[in-house]
C-alpha cells in the first residue's frame, strides 16, 4: 500500500543579519513531497505581512522537491524588535482527500544593533551674562542617531552650581530627539573670568549591550563683548574720468551682543551717502552697504534693494591712473 500524502518544508534565509530599515531580505523555502501521492497546487504561506512566496513548481510527484522564494524589506519596527522572524508552512492537494500541510518552520534574521547618540547640542536661552546671581537657563537637544531604541536618556555636565538636568523624554526611538533643561547661577568667579565654559554629554541604554554616550559638546558663554568689523571694496579697480565707481562695505557683527544704529562713514570726497539695508545687527550677521561715484546726471543703483546717489569723480583720480 502506497504511503499517504505528506509534505515538508524548511526555511533558509539568504542573509545572516541586517542593520537598518529598508534592507532587502530574501527567504528560500525548500518544499519536498514526502508522501506517496502526487501533490498539486503546492503553496507556501509565511507570517511576514504583505509578502508572497513564489514557487518554481506547484505540482510535485512523490519524492520530488521544489524551491520557493520570498523577498522582504525591513522596517524601523524590525530594527527596534531586534530582528525579523518568519514562520512558514507548505500545503499541497493530493488526488483525493483533503489538502496536506507541513509542520511549521521558523527562522530569525537578527538586526545588528548600532546604538548612537548625537552630541548634546546646547543652546543658551540668553546670549550673554553680566551680573553675579543672574540665572542662565540651559537647553540641550539630544538625538538618537543609531538604529536601536534607547532608554534612560540623560545629559551629564559636571559643572558646579548647575541644577539637575531634566529631559522631556527619556526613551528615544531611532531618529527621535528630545530637549533637556537646566539652570545655572552666575558667580563672582564667572564674572571675573568674563566667560563660562562647560562640556555636556548625553547617554542612553539600548535593548542589549552597554549604555552609549555621545561625544562631548563644549560651549562657552561670555559677558557682553561688542565688536564690529568692516571690509571695503570697489569695482571696477581701474577707471578713467567719468567711470562710475561702486564702493561696497561688508559689516560683520563679530561680537556677542546686538548692535543698533549701525552706519558707515567714509571720508573720501565726492561720494554719495552710504546706504545700508539694515541698521540693527545681531551677532554673526552680515549686512552690506554700498556707495557710488558716477558721472554727472547719471544714477547707478547699488542693487534692487538699495539706492545710492552719484557724483563725478575728481579728475585727479583719472590722472593718477595715467
Amino acid at each position: 500500500m502506497a504511503p499517504g500524502p505528506a509534505v515538508s518544508l524548511a526555511v533558509s534565509p539568504l542573509a545572516v543579519s541586517f542593520a537598518s530599515p529598508g534592507t532587502q531580505l530574501f527567504f528560500q523555502y525548500p518544499v519536498t513531497n514526502t508522501g506517496g501521492q502526487t501533490l498539486t497546487g503546492v503553496t507556501v504561506r509565511n507570517t511576514l505581512a504583505g509578502v508572497d512566496v513564489a514557487c518554481l513548481q506547484t505540482t510535485l510527484g512523490a519524492g520530488q522537491a521544489t524551491q520557493c522564494l520570498a523577498r522582504y524589506f525591513t522596517t524601523a519596527a524590525d530594527v527596534a524588535r531586534g530582528g525579523v522572524t518568519t514562520t512558514a508552512t507548505a500545503t499541497g492537494l493530493p488526488p483525493t482527500g483533503a489538502a496536506v500541510t507541513s509542520s511549521p518552520s521558523s527562522v530569525t534574521i537578527p538586526a545588528l544593533a548600532a546604538p548612537a547618540l548625537a552630541p548634546a547640542k546646547r543652546a543658551f536661552l540668553m546670549q550673554t551674562f553680566s551680573a553675579v546671581g543672574e540665572d542662565i537657563p540651559y537647553a540641550y537637544r539630544v538625538d538618537n542617531t543609531g538604529n536601536a531604541p534607547l532608554t534612560g536618556i540623560s545629559v551629564q555636565e559636571p559643572h558646579p552650581g548647575l541644577s539637575p538636568i531634566h529631559c522631556q523624554e527619556t526613551t528615544l526611538a531611532p531618529g527621535a530627539a528630545t530637549a533637556c533643561f537646566a539652570v545655572y547661577r552666575v558667580t563672582t568667579a564667572d564674572l571675573a573670568a568674563g566667560e563660562i565654559n562647560n562640556t555636556a554629554t548625553a547617554s542612553g541604554t539600548p535593548p542589549s549591550g552597554p549604555a552609549v554616550t555621545s561625544n562631548p559638546a563644549p560651549w562657552t558663554m561670555r559677558t557682553p563683548q561688542p565688536w564690529l568689523s568692516l571690509t571695503k571694496s570697489v569695482t571696477p579697480t581701474s577707471y578713467s574720468a567719468g567711470t562710475p565707481l561702486r564702493f561696497s562695505y561688508v559689516l560683520n557683527n563679530t561680537g556677542n551682543v546686538a548692535l543698533t544704529n549701525v552706519t558707515v562713514t567714509d571720508a573720501l570726497p565726492g561720494l554719495s551717502p552710504v546706504s545700508c539695508p539694515a541698521t540693527v545687527l545681531v551677532p554673526r550677521s552680515y549686512p552690506h552697504c554700498c556707495r557710488h561715484r558716477c558721472p554727472a546726471a547719471h544714477h547707478v543703483p547699488c542693487s534692487r534693494r538699495w539706492r545710492c546717489g552719484c557724483r563725478q569723480p575728481p579728475l585727479r583720480h583719472h590722472r593718477a591712473d595715467r
